[in-house]
């Protein structure tokens, strides 16, 4: 379990060990170019000079590009694959523009993965001794904005990993550095496949509620996240004054690429995109199926660096008030509120549902960092029940026309028959009133019971 400390020890990684790296351009701000700029310089002074590496030489080598990469086949699960001893001295600097930002200034060396079954892959990176080295997976050649996962740092002794789960599908691995020292005289490599993260356990009992104030995730909720994000317990995002709550934030620049000027952009950076998986599991009992939780956003340069929606079977749905997503207003100043979504559509049968947010940076990385902020998760049938019946004058002819009103609740009219229907109302007790003009007004009390349909007639008089 993190905590609010996570920030002082990603700060400490930026000076000390130069894990983070920042991307330039893509159409940000100037403010954000020049606040990376400020953080990379901080690496560069750590680092020393920096020249290109000349690119590959004629001959080329089993790995120096993509045309030729180092085959991994990845059948059976599990399945381990290990390449000792290897080395990118000598193979040139071919790819010097991807998501590796300045970690691809090196002779890069490239493996190509083939996945056959869905799976959770480990690809670990042991630079031996060699300093500024990065590791990167891609979903085809390296480039910039195609990666899956990048992780880079300054130390020769810290083993960079990469999991994430991969459909069956191609990709890439790339091994580089920082154009001094200008490539890796030897690292091993090792990759894994396993099964992937088991299914969250179904939530079958209701209602259900969510506080996080116990540290962990619970069986029926299974977090999934990316080297560009992160979602973990923490005490800022606590509301009302609890312990704990979920923070769903980005990482660094790293494969964010351009700013997204719409939901579906936002999503497809995956890198970035944390989940929150459940499965629901509705009991048929009376009612409409509701999810609702406490919520609020923090965004950094750009609010549209963050992005937050739910979905079910992968399908985005709109909130009660009809917001299909939710970005923040301000940089770290928004109020807590209560998101609520009616899941009514889909309780015939069970379904996946996920909360899922796009970030850009961490928490407080600049402004608010690019943050969603999740706390007391509640799944609850909201019970209902309908109020219908006709109008009728004392002589029992209908009335066509007549006010039918619960203060403050709702009001209908009756039709040319004098019928008159309420539907979708809480359970309790009601206090009806109903008047027509040239009539006296009448009232009942009435009790919604879940699931039923309660008769009210009136009969009023002059």
């Amino acid at each position: 379990m993190k905590k609010v400390t996570k920030i002082v020890t990603l700060m400490m990684a930026i000076l000390l060990s130069s894990t983070v790296i920042f991307a330039q351009g893509y159409g940000i701000s100037e403010q954000e170019k020049n606040y990376n700029k400020q953080q990379e310089l901080k690496l560069q002074t750590q680092h020393g000079p920096t020249e290109v590496v000349p690119a590959s030489r004629e001959v080329t080598a089993t790995g120096d590009d993509c045309s030729d990469p180092i085959v991994i086949t990845a059948g059976a699960i599990p399945y381990t694959y290990t390449d000792l001893g290897q080395y990118t001295c000598g193979r040139g600097n071919n790819y010097s523009a991807t998501d590796l930002g300045s970690y691809d200034g090196g002779e890069d060396i490239i493996y190509e993965l083939v996945i056959s079954n869905t799976a959770t892959v480990s690809i670990d990176m042991d630079p031996s001794g060699t300093t500024w080295t990065g590791l990167g997976l891609f979903t085809s050649c390296p480039s910039t904005g195609n990666s899956v996962s990048v992780v880079t740092g300054s130390s020769g002794t810290t083993v960079k990993n990469i999991t994430t789960t991969l459909d069956p599908g191609t990709y890439y691995i790339m091994v580089d550095t920082w154009p001094s020292p200008n490539c890796i005289s030897s690292f091993d490599l090792t990759v894994n496949t396993l099964a992937p993260p088991p299914e969250p356990d179904p939530i079958a009992v209701f209602p259900y509620m969510e506080d996080f104030e116990s540290g962990s995730f619970p069986s029926t909720m299974v977090p999934e996240t990316a080297s560009g994000c992160d979602l973990t317990y923490e005490s800022y995002a606590a509301a009302d004054g609890s312990t704990y709550g979920l923070a769903f934030e980005g990482n660094t620049s790293t494969g964010w690429g351009s700013t997204p000027s719409n939901p579906t952009d936002a999503f497809a950076k995956s890198d970035h995109v944390a989940k929150l998986k459940m499965k629901v599991q509705p009991t048929g009992e009376p009612g409409l199926l509701t999810l609702q939780f406490d919520f609020r956003q923090n965004y950094s340069f750009n609010a549209n660096y963050e992005w937050f929606r739910v979905t079910v079977d992968g399908t985005p749905i709109p909130d009660v008030d009809g917001n299909l997503y939710h970005q923040a207003s301000s940089q770290s100043s928004d109020p807590w509120g209560i998101l609520t979504y009616d899941l009514s559509p889909y309780q015939g049968s069970t379904f996946d549902l996920v909360i899922e947010n796009s970030g850009k940076y961490y928490y407080n990385y600049y402004g608010g960092g690019d943050v969603g902020m999740v706390d007391n998760v509640e799944l609850y049938y909201l019970t209902i029940g309908d109020i219908e019946g006709y109008v009728y004058n004392t002589s029992g002819n209908p009335i066509q026309g007549a006010s039918v009103q619960i203060e403050g609740v709702t009001g209908v009219t009756s039709d040319a028959t004098g019928y008159y229907s309420m539907p979708n109302l809480m359970t309790g007790d009601y206090d009806l009133y109903c008047v027509a003009p040239g009539y006296s007004y009448e009232m009942a009390s009435v009790t919604v019971v879940a699931g039923v349909v309660t008769q009210q007639d009136f009969y009023l008089g002059t």
